[in-house]
């Protein structure tokens, strides 16, 4: 009876388990065309070829040889162990870095919680610094005098003040002259013609009255005398919130009330004058009237018998003295009235100044600019009665 035999297609043998031979010997496949050994690569089929392949059906082909593909599989391996290694190197400073941060956002977790206590100690320092500060300005500033007015006109002169004042130092008045700037042509620049404006006049005024039990003479002069369409630069404010501290004020028409016993009006326009005209005063201490005011206002005052001590024009240039006559004329014609006349920053000529004194002959007082030689002419020549002052410090007090 016949019995079926494997054999080995690479031996040509029967497989036998008794010749102690490997079952699976190491050997090559051959071309299966040609029976040549498969020593190249085929690119473009992906496949194994001989030689004579490779001469023949592959001609065209991309070939390359296993043993360089085996050779560069080599290499890559290598630097893919490289990689690894470079990898691992950093996964291990990552983690270090992991384990440093945890460690410092526990740290900041820390001083977050303590900051409110940093920002108590910041605070008192600070506290301290301060209380320091103001007891040296105490024992270095030079104080004011016990019992005698003070003038302040200037921030420095309101430290020294303030200063006096936290040492019960006491004045017999206290008074805070924010004065005027005028132009100089050749420097082109604001100069003041005897001091200058305060910053913070508002934070001043109330520091002085915290410390000061007595009412306090304002003269606002630099707001008063404003060029025309400009604001009053916190004035209004002042007022308001000072009020009853304060001897004077100097506001527009809208902020009088009744029982201000010293008036000093500003007004800036026809809604201005119209309001001023129907306010229960019968006197006006200080007037101004700025540019665009129209020229009844006098007539209209007049008529409702309000009278006024000191007239105000800033910025009075030639061809705004008719206008300027005009509102006065109900104030000056006749020989019995007489008008005190304030001319802040005038641009008059010397044939505007004399046109001035034959439109107005009652002129008793005009307040000038230093320096005005064409006023003090012109008073000269035409109205010699007429006195001539200086707009200083010294003379402005004198209308406390």
């Amino acid at each position: 009876m016949a019995t079926a035999t494997i054999e080995c297609d690479i031996c040509n043998e029967q497989y036998n388990s008794n010749d102690r031979k490997p079952l699976c010997l190491p050997c090559e496949a051959l071309c299966p065309q040609h029976q040549k050994a498969l020593d190249y690569f085929c690119v473009d089929c992906v496949e194994s070829v001989c030689f004579t392949c490779c001469r023949a059906t592959h001609a065209t082909h991309k070939i390359e040889m296993i043993d360089d593909l085996l050779q560069d599989n080599e290499n890559v391996n290598g630097v893919w162990a490289k990689i690894r290694s470079t990898l691992q190197n950093k996964l291990d400073s990552v983690s270090s870095v992991v384990t440093l941060s945890d460690g410092l956002s526990g740290f900041i977790d820390d001083i977050i919680k303590l900051k409110p206590d940093f920002d108590g100690w910041k605070d008192l320092l600070l506290a301290q610094k301060v209380s320091t500060e103001q007891d040296l300005q105490l024992q270095t500033c030079e104080v004011m005098p016990i019992g005698k007015p003070w003038i302040i006109s200037s921030s420095d002169e309101g430290e020294r003040a303030l200063a006096s004042l936290a040492s019960n130092r006491q004045p017999s008045h206290l008074v805070v002259l924010s004065s005027h700037t005028r132009p100089i042509p050749v420097l082109g620049e604001l100069l003041s013609t005897h001091t200058r404006p305060i910053p913070g006049l508002g934070e001043l005024l109330s520091r002085l009255a915290a410390l000061y039990s007595g009412d306090i003479s304002l003269l606002p002069l630099d707001s008063f005398w404003r060029p025309a369409g400009q604001s009053d630069g916190g004035l209004g404010n002042i007022v308001d919130e000072l009020s009853t501290r304060l001897t004077a004020v100097y506001v527009s028409p809208h902020q009088v009330s009744w029982d201000n016993f010293n008036c000093n009006i500003r007004l800036d326009c026809r809604a201005d004058a119209l309001c001023c005209a129907k306010l229960k005063i019968r006197t006006i201490t200080n007037l101004c009237c700025a540019k665009g005011v129209p020229n009844n206002v006098g007539t209209t005052l007049k008529d409702r018998g309000v009278e006024v001590t000191r007239w105000h024009f800033p910025d009075i240039k030639d061809q705004d003295v008719a206008w300027l006559s005009h509102i006065l004329s109900s104030y000056s014609d006749n020989c019995l009235q007489s008008v005190e006349l304030v001319l802040p920053r005038d641009h008059l000529s010397a044939v505007g100044a004399r046109q001035l004194f034959q439109k107005i002959p009652n002129i008793r007082v005009l307040y000038h600019e230093p320096s005005a030689a064409h006023l003090t002419a012109a008073c000269r020549d035409v109205h010699a009665a007429a006195d001539c002052i200086e707009l200083s410090t010294t003379n402005i007090l004198q209308w406390i």
